[in-house]
């Protein structure tokens, strides 16, 4: 079932195993009706009201397409009748509508997934690729821009065609006069409708990219931000993220602290995006430089082992070090003198195997990009095999042993562990989102850290299935 119009055509001529039975809109309905039925031999039923389509029995999901003024009214229904949704981004029109439609997510707990095409695109992850890898050399100046034409038609303003109920295309939005541009395709441009290319188009590039080498450009915007009265925030997520407060919560404990050590482990059960999965590939084979008390450091990723004891029934794992960008964040915006990041997975057997294949040297066909999608391909109906298996789970957990002098050994241990790498990360970023829209934050560019109480933040997350856990130790832990 589609509620919108323009991409149910696309996705009739793409994807010829769907069927699209059922379409509501409000404009040039039987146009798009005839439209469908060329491209897939049936013509679907036709409705001007949503509330009547989603009437319907049998529904089983719902695609929305229409302006995001009318996002937040479309999906709360779409839940409240249990269907799950694929809405195109934006997700909301604004922050606010947001936050209520993951609430009532929470309490239907229905498939949802928001549609952010260029994460997947293979020319964003090739220029990820090319930039990072410094093979276009020093980066002296960026140029950003929509790249199409917005098409500005006829301004006029006059009556609506008989094709078009004015009055239900506005909805819940403020009603502007009609003419032709606002009613086809640049109502991106309105405000009352689009909220501009900024929100439209702009959220597509958001999450492109977390390395350190992104976020330290980003950081050289903080002035631009100061002097616009923008507040904007990095390190929102897992990792980085939960990562980074966990550290500054230890430095609250432990005041003169000058090194923290992060542990991460895992779950295998969980099924990721194939965007982790080719971070996770680049990651292994790369080689990188960290910082320990002004003496720097050549390290490989997987290959230097340590042990270390996680919380509760995880006991003692080999963790192994990992290119995650909150151990250089952290030296500059805590003034650390040593930050370290160690992985491990839920099954011991799995991380052995994984730091094999990358010490018989194996590993270095995931560089030939043919194999690496061939593998890619494989971890995913893996990952549910070994859920299935009982040999990986959905288990997160992340550990911060932190002191003041790596003579005198570790002070001060905390950590937090839950479930779900990807409903954690989600609820983070609706966490900080929250917090700028209702809290006063200065304007600049900030990593999470820098803005947000630690204790709090962490503290909070116990409503959703996270436990906080701290130590401090009389006697140094070596």
């Amino acid at each position: 079932m589609f509620c919108g119009d323009g991409v149910q055509t696309a996705t009739a001529r793409g994807h010829s195993e769907i069927g699209i039975s059922k379409v509501c809109q409000w404009i040039h309905l039987n146009t798009s009706a005839e439209r469908l039925e060329k491209l897939q031999g049936s013509r679907p039923g036709t409705f001007k009201y949503y509330q009547d389509l989603l009437d319907i029995k049998g529904l089983e999901a719902v695609f929305i397409a229409t302006p995001p003024q009318w996002h937040a009214l479309h999906f709360l229904a779409a839940c409240e009748k249990g269907l799950d949704i694929y809405a195109e981004k934006p997700l909301s029109y604004d922050v606010m509508e947001g936050m209520a439609m993951v609430n009532v997510w929470k309490k239907t707990g229905n498939i949802v997934q928001v549609g952010f095409q260029r994460r997947q695109n293979n020319a964003f992850k090739k220029a990820k690729e090319i930039i990072e890898s410094g093979r276009i050399g020093e980066v002296h100046q960026i140029v950003a821009q929509i790249h199409y034409n917005p098409e500005i038609r006829d301004t006029t303003i006059q009556p609506p065609p008989a094709s078009l109920d004015w009055e239900e295309w506005c909805g819940p939005a403020p009603k502007l006069d009609y003419c032709p541009n606002i009613a086809h395709f640049a109502w991106r441009l309105e405000k009352e409708y689009g909220n501009g290319h900024l929100v439209d188009w702009g959220i597509h590039y958001i999450d492109i990219s977390a390395s350190y080498h992104i976020l330290s450009r980003i950081e050289t915007l903080h002035e631009e931000a100061e002097e616009a009265g923008a507040t904007a925030v990095l390190s929102v997520g897992l990792v980085p993220g939960l990562t980074n407060l966990l550290v500054k919560h230890s430095q609250s404990r432990l005041p003169d602290m000058t090194f923290a050590d992060i542990y991460l482990m895992f779950g295998l059960g969980e099924v990721h995006g194939e965007a982790a999965y080719q971070w996770i590939s680049e990651n292994l084979n790369t080689e990188f430089t960290v910082l320990d008390h002004g003496e720097t450091k050549r390290v490989k990723s997987f290959e230097d082992g340590r042990q270390t004891k996680f919380p509760g029934e995880s006991g003692k794992r080999t963790v192994y070090a990992y290119n995650f960008p909150e151990q250089h964040v952290l030296l500059q915006t805590l003034g650390l003198g040593r930050v370290s990041t160690w992985l491990c997975f839920d099954s011991a057997f799995a991380t052995r195997l994984f730091a094999l294949f990358k010490r018989t040297g194996l590993s270095r066909v995931t560089t030939i990009k043919r194999v690496e999608k061939t593998i890619i391909s494989i971890l995913k109906p893996l990952h549910l095999v070994l859920k299935r298996l009982h040999l990986g789970s959905e288990e997160i957990v992340i550990k911060v042993e932190a002191g003041n002098s790596p003579e005198k050994g570790v002070l001060y241990e905390c950590s937090l562990s839950g479930e779900s790498e990807a409903r954690v990360t989600g609820l983070v970023t609706a966490k900080v989102a929250e917090k700028i829209v209702l809290s006063p934050f200065p304007s600049g560019v900030f990593h999470i850290e820098q803005l947000l109480a630690p204790l709090e933040f962490l503290e909070s997350l116990s409503d959703h299935g996270l436990e906080f856990e701290e130590k401090e130790f009389v006697t140094p832990l070596n």
